[in-house]
């Protein structure tokens, strides 16, 4: 070999010693990376620690709402009913006593003698009902569990503020006028039980038909001794609007059954039916699955691993492994221009002047 080749051979070589050094460092680096961070330890993803009570309480979601309800009560009178002035009695058949106030807090009264100028109807001779309409601002508290992503089960727990309108009478009953309710703002406990299933997801909404079964307990206006509450029976359609894997926004309308009855001594007990509306929205929240990352420095907003435990990166009401757009819709860029033109616009507004002693 002269010394022409063997100089070419030697460049050559120095050349591919000169164009491999640069990877042959990035492999060495990786190496030393990799022993050094006990993250590429964790080559499996069964490897990674996370906590099976997390994963159980994942399953269960919270949620709280508040709303408007809309009442109807109607009620039928088996007896007569006496009117003295603004003050109503219900009275038996052949019986000078009467009962004020017999539709929350019957207050007996020996004597009730009907004059010339009192109003009576007897409900012997006639279907005498009494109607009205109510208000109600009821707020609730529930937990249930999703089983197969499509069912739930559960309960809740709720306190409700209502109130009773006065009541008009049907059934040749317009010549007693209006029955003065005495439930002018009143309170109530009620607990029930849920079933449910979803029925259609759409996006990042989700409908879900559910049924409650519940009772009431009257705190205030009703007098507990002759008054029975009953259960109630409530069907709404829940819609929930996803922010994330964890929070979700609630509207949930419903139509509800129920029904109370009073005593009152020697007549027979009286029954209310209440039908009612309820428009309620709220939020709903349940149990993170990750823990978020403990790393101040940590900018990851995908589900990541440290030190062989897996984190989220992101708070409940943004997605966890968020894509294109999901966290910011609208590019800075275009939030910045609408900045600046709404500033150049008020900036070429014409000033106003001011007049005399400042009046504009």
């Amino acid at each position: 070999m002269n010394v022409g080749n063997k100089t070419r051979f030697f460049c050559l070589i120095a050349m591919l010693l000169l164009a491999a050094a640069p990877r042959l460092q990035a492999q060495e680096g990786e190496r030393r990376m990799q022993e050094k961070s006990p993250d590429s330890q964790v080559t499996k993803l069964e490897d990674v620690k996370r906590s099976p009570f997390r994963g159980i309480l994942n399953r269960i979601t919270l949620g709280g709402s508040v709303g408007y309800g809309m009442n109807h009560y109607r009620q039928r009178i088996p007896g007569s009913v006496v009117r003295q002035g603004t003050q109503h009695y219900l009275l038996s058949d052949g019986s000078p006593a009467g009962y004020q106030h017999w539709l929350n807090q019957p207050r007996f009264n020996p004597l009730v003698v009907p004059g010339d100028a009192d109003e009576q109807v007897r409900g012997d001779t006639t279907a005498l009902r009494m109607t009205g309409m109510g208000n109600s601002l009821p707020l609730s508290l529930d937990v249930h569990v999703v089983l197969a992503d499509r069912f739930r089960l559960g309960g809740g727990l709720g306190f409700e503020l209502f109130s009773i309108n006065n009541l008009d009478f049907k059934n040749d009953g317009e010549l007693l006028q209006q029955y003065q309710s005495s439930v002018k703002t009143a309170m109530a406990w009620r607990w029930y039980g849920m079933a449910g299933a979803r029925i259609i997801r759409w996006q990042y909404w989700d409908h879900t038909v559910d049924f409650r079964l519940g009772k009431k307990n009257f705190l205030s206006k009703f007098d507990q001794a002759a008054v029975n509450e009953g259960l109630f029976y409530n069907l709404g359609v829940t819609m929930e609007r996803h922010y994330s894997e964890y929070f979700r926004f609630t509207f949930r309308p419903s139509l509800e059954w129920h029904s109370f009855t009073t005593s009152t001594g020697d007549l027979p007990e009286l029954k209310t039916n209440v039908p009612s509306l309820y428009l309620q929205a709220g939020i709903s929240i349940n149990y993170p699955r990750l823990p978020r990352c403990p790393m101040n420095g940590c900018q990851t907003q995908l589900e990541h691993v440290h030190y062989g435990k897996e984190f989220r990166g992101q708070p409940l009401h943004r997605w966890q492994n968020p894509k294109y757009g999901q966290n910011h819709p609208e590019l800075q860029r275009n939030l910045r221009r609408r900045k600046d033109d709404t500033e150049q616009q008020l900036q070429k507004r014409p000033k106003r002047r001011q007049g005399f002693l400042w009046f504009r």
